[in-house]
């Protein structure tokens, strides 16, 4: 249980978790460069169609995320991973058996729907089985799955559909979403010994989540409170992070829309192993390789320290980006920006659970992911019309001053400003 006089994190039960939700972001990935292919070659589809298929799938992410989490918490973790890894898989089926635009809309919805609510459970559950002083390092390893996702989900189906076709990537997807949901079903209901965190004092800062609740993600058998003041409670409770976390994804949106065009105008060739594309894996690596070395930094200096450095180096690393005229300062940059969003995703989902009670802590977590993806494309729309009037430069400007106002906005919290986060 324990090694050198810490509770570990790492049980079978965590990592069964962890590959439910890497297996999941493999199989939403890997659509990615094969779809709009899908679209003009099968459908007779041009761009717009593109960007409209495409675009269901994370409208429905926004939609479904809060809803998710409150039927985590009735119905349990488990209920709900294992419903939504189905869920996703009939979307996939519906990509496998008709080839008609209004057939690709209800895969996509459904794909992006269940691949969402997995999503949001699986988290929950994460914090549920995990000891207080060991979750923002367990967070950082979770939140892993979705950069495996993002380097293995494009080539996966990028090579499936030169071996064997688009039928052969759809049910490359399904059978990786259904290996989700098998790794979900067979999750022992506590954690390899554990104490019931029923029995903890959970307290300070850097601790995630409030009276905590059953390990198995089993609905608490207390008398549950009416769903509407819940719903209130949860949005009151994330609202700081998740605001934070909006503006700091909205860079990320900037980033991934705009970054290879800023380094073309500045001369560099998009493609090529010192071109902009490359700054991506740049990017990919140095957030990897940062949550691995200092994962356990939330735990150690509390959340909010951490939230603050991180997002001090986001808006540094935005800034050297945006002056970048070479691939060298760009891919400096980039190491800077990995640094700090390494530990942003443990660090805020701290700070957003915090407060919560054991009964709402997926129903907040639904809200939190909800404020992500509104900052990511809030960040890619902006991003573009700033772009427009003044270049791309201006758009990673304008990104670092919303990592700075993430600042302000944390050190503008009550009882917890600067000064506090100095002691």
């Amino acid at each position: 249980m324990r090694r050198g006089g810490a509770p570990r994190f790492s049980t079978p039960a965590f990592w069964l978790i962890f590959v439910s939700s890497s297996l999941s972001n493999v199989a939403y990935s890997s659509t990615a460069p094969v779809l709009p292919r899908y679209v003009v070659e099968v459908l007779g589809g041009g761009p717009a169609l593109v960007g409209a298929l495409v675009g269901l799938s994370p409208i429905a992410s926004l939609v479904v995320q809060p809803f998710a989490g409150v039927l985590a918490d009735r119905y349990g973790y488990r209920v709900v991973s294992v419903a939504s890894g189905l869920l996703g898989s009939v979307g996939v089926l519906f990509l496998v058996l008709s080839a008609t635009v209004p057939g690709v809309a209800a895969g996509r919805v459904l794909f992006g729907a269940g691949g969402s609510a997995i999503a949001t459970a699986l988290m929950a559950w994460v914090l549920a089985i995990v000891p207080a002083e060991r979750r923002g390092q367990a967070l950082g390893v979770f939140g892993l799955g979705v950069w495996i996702g993002l380097a293995l989900g494009p080539v996966v189906g990028e090579n499936t559909f030169h071996l064997a076709g688009f039928g052969a990537v759809w049910l490359v997807c399904g059978a990786l979403q259904l290996g989700s949901v098998l790794a979900a079903l067979v999750v022992r209901h506590r954690a390899d010994g554990f104490p019931p965190e029923e029995t903890a004092v959970v307290t300070g800062e850097n601790l995630a989540g409030g009276a905590a609740g059953p390990t198995d993600g089993a609905p608490n058998s207390a008398p549950s409170a009416p769903i509407t003041p819940g719903w209130r409670v949860a949005v009151r409770s994330v609202t700081l992070a998740g605001v934070v976390a909006g503006l700091v994804w909205a860079t990320e949106g900037v980033l991934l829309t705009y970054l290879v065009l800023h380094l073309e105008s500045r001369g560099i060739r998009p493609d090529g192993v010192f071109g902009g594309a490359s700054v991506f894996t740049v990017f990919a690596a140095s957030v990897v390789l940062a949550r691995l070395a200092v994962g356990t930094l939330p735990d150690r200096i509390g959340a909010r320290r951490s939230a603050a450095l991180a997002l001090s180096c986001v808006a540094a690393g935005l800034l050297v980006v945006a002056a970048a005229g070479s691939f060298a300062l760009a891919a400096v940059g980039a190491v800077v920006l990995g640094v700090g969003f390494a530990p942003l995703f443990p660090s805020l989902t701290m700070i957003a659970t915090e407060r919560l009670p054991s009964s709402l802590r997926a129903t907040g977590l639904g809200f939190f992911n909800a404020y992500i993806a509104v900052g990511l494309a809030g960040g890619s729309f902006v991003g573009g019309v700033l772009s427009g009037w003044w270049g791309e430069w201006s758009a990673f400007v304008a990104a670092a001053a919303l990592a700075v106002a993430g600042l302000g906005v944390l050190a503008a919290e009550p009882g917890h400003g600067l000064r506090t986060w100095r002691r």
